[in-house]
């Protein structure tokens, strides 16, 4: 089935002018066992798109650690009603986490549900700047701010904010190819997904498919830019991507809402 979001934008990009064309189409999903409540998949269209489309519809965009369960869901039990669906999203598309990371001169931070403002995506009280005078100072001192809202609870390299909906893990960790147990011990993937049991189940996962999976992350302290979590296993590269290096305005994804409740 073909899912999609009438943008009515026809100036960001290629991408997103090739999604407005297939209209407001959108698909129920029941839920899994792990993730209840997930009520549609929205898309095709880009991460600011989507968590706007999901507001519009009183849905919760589901952050990265609850989709790293949902896809869990989806390949270790078939049976599960839409399970195929979401499968099959994942090996042609995107599917992006309501998560975004901030990398900065010590390491990366990630933050859950980040806000908006003025249809930007910020992170806490951070702004977003493209080409910041004096660039060394200003990141060190967005350094500074977030590391006061941590708390002391660390694990496996990864230091989290009382909520945990804030984490933090120092440069150091694989980016790129790697080997299941690699993914299972990063301290950049457990800080994406969440936890050290969704780095446990992203490596799981990625024993489903022919290659070695990949953590991909983007960063330039030249440019700093908040980048958007969001998993991907293509046919034709067959391989689990863990993404920590989308663009929140250009590329085109999928996403699943919940009730704002839930």
């Amino acid at each position: 089935m073909t899912i999609a979001i009438a943008t009515g934008k026809s100036d960001e990009s290629w991408e997103l002018k090739e999604a407005s064309r297939a209209g407001p189409l959108r698909t129920n999903v029941r839920q899994t066992p792990q993730i209840k409540g997930v009520s549609q998949i929205l898309g095709y269209a880009p991460f600011s798109i989507l968590r706007q489309e999901n507001q519009n519809l009183g849905l919760r965009m589901i952050k990265m650690p609850e989709l790293v369960l949902l896809t869990y869901d989806a390949l270790y039990f078939p049976h599960y009603p839409q399970s195929r669906e979401i499968i099959g999203k994942l090996k042609t598309s995107w599917l992006a986490g309501n998560t975004a990371i901030y990398p900065l001169c010590q390491g990366i931070f990630v933050q859950d549900e980040p806000r908006f403002e003025n249809v930007r995506m910020v992170m806490d009280e951070v702004r977003h700047e493209e080409s910041p005078k004096n660039k060394e100072k200003k990141l060190k001192k967005l350094e500074r701010l977030l590391e006061t809202k941590l708390g002391k609870y660390q694990d496996r390299g990864v230091v989290y904010s009382d909520d945990r909906s804030l984490r933090f893990t120092p440069y150091g960790f694989k980016v790129g190819e790697q080997t299941a147990s690699e993914i299972e011990r990063s301290s950049g993937v457990i800080a994406v997904s969440g936890d050290g049991e969704n780095a446990e189940k992203l490596a799981r996962m990625s024993e489903k498919f022919e290659n070695l999976p990949s953590f991909c992350l983007g960063y330039d302290l030249d440019q700093p830019k908040i980048r958007i979590a969001d998993l991907n296993a293509h046919f034709s590269e067959r391989r689990l991507n863990i993404g920590a290096d989308g663009d929140e305005y250009s590329q085109v994804r999928y996403s699943f809402g919940v009730p704002i409740a839930v």
